[in-house]
């Protein structure tokens, strides 16, 4: 197999590219942030406990909330959630913001979870996992201040770690723009600052109404977006149109083989996490590996959609008359 994967990689070079982008490494899906507790008991490390193991189980419906499609879980609902259930899953937290009394114990608590064991738990209950990341959005409130609830909430970070990643302005940056929606050479700017291409021009009015500008800096589109209950409720609304247009499941996908070519076997680890996280991918599994190729069988949905998702990552995807598909940096 080396040998053919070799012969053809010149020739690889010049095909079309289906699509074509990089994007910075948006945050791990599978940590739930800034988890906040409260409970109260008899003693404060009786009331740590029960604030912490609240915790627990409010991340991981939070997670699965984040990485199963609504569709799937009115049909089918999500495995009962318990300590015992939930403790296996988690792989690392921290707390944050700690405050304690004889009887009462308050924290933010953030938890990364394993991708394995959720995996696992979500297959045993016929649900379909999404893991694949839309680009990172900038997020640029305008008529708030830095300590207002809406820059609070985007300054926690809680947001980065969403299917629909948010980074938030600096406080600085905040202040600075109150009242002045950014120019579209102003928002351009920011934009190269922090590094994206994709922003969020967001107002708040009263009751927690979000409405909002998603900008595409590169390709110019545009869309407005509102929803209520916050910024939670607005990346709520997000993730949910991302996950029904880029998730596939047993209905929709189809079954071929494709050849991963790489120079390095670092670089062969990035392709195939990259292969196993896409949200357009269903199922793969690797049939051969060389020093600079490996063949692999996937299931997975539309191919345009797959070449647009794995171009975020840095990944091309090419059709190659001898090989057929084929997936390479």
């Amino acid at each position: 197999m080396k040998k053919i994967l070799t012969t053809v990689f010149a020739s690889l070079i010049a095909l079309p590219v289906l699509s074509l982008s990089l994007q910075a490494q948006a945050a791990d899906p599978f940590t739930v942030a800034k988890v906040s507790v409260d409970a109260r008991a008899e003693s404060a490390i009786q009331a740590q406990s029960q604030a912490v193991q609240s915790g627990y189980i409010i991340a991981a419906r939070e997670l699965l909330n984040r990485l199963t499609l609504e569709s799937e879980r009115t049909a089918r609902g999500l495995p009962p959630l318990t300590v015992s259930v939930v403790g296996p899953l988690i792989r690392g937290q921290t707390i944050d913001n700690e405050r304690r009394s004889n009887t009462r114990y308050v924290g933010d608590l953030s938890i990364s979870f394993n991708p394995a064991a959720v995996q696992r738990l979500l297959r045993e209950a016929n649900l379909t996992m999404v893991t694949s990341q839309a680009r990172e959005r900038l997020a640029i409130p305008v008529g708030v201040t830095a300590n207002s609830g809406l820059a609070t909430d985007l300054l926690s970070g809680r947001f980065e770690h969403s299917l629909t990643p948010i980074k938030s302005l600096t406080a600085a940056d905040i202040t600075s723009l109150y009242g002045n929606e950014p120019s579209l050479a102003e928002t351009q700017k920011l934009a190269t600052r922090y590094g994206v291409n994709q922003v969020l021009i967001i107002r708040e009015s009263t009751g927690g109404q979000i409405t909002a500008t998603d900008l595409s800096i590169d390709t110019g589109a545009s869309a407005r977006l509102s929803a209520s209950g916050g910024m939670a409720g607005l990346v709520s609304r997000m993730e949910a149109a991302w996950k029904e247009t880029s998730a596939v499941t047993s209905e929709n996908a189809q079954t071929t083989t494709v050849s991963v070519l790489f120079e390095s076997m670092e670089e062969w680890q990035r392709l195939q996490g990259a292969i196993n996280n896409s949200a357009q991918v269903r199922d793969a599994r690797l049939d051969a590996l060389s020093k600079d190729g490996a063949l692999m069988t996937i299931s997975y949905g539309s191919l345009e959609r797959l070449a647009a998702e794995m171009a975020q990552k840095g990944v091309r995807v090419l059709k190659d008359p001898n090989l057929g598909l084929v997936i390479r940096r």
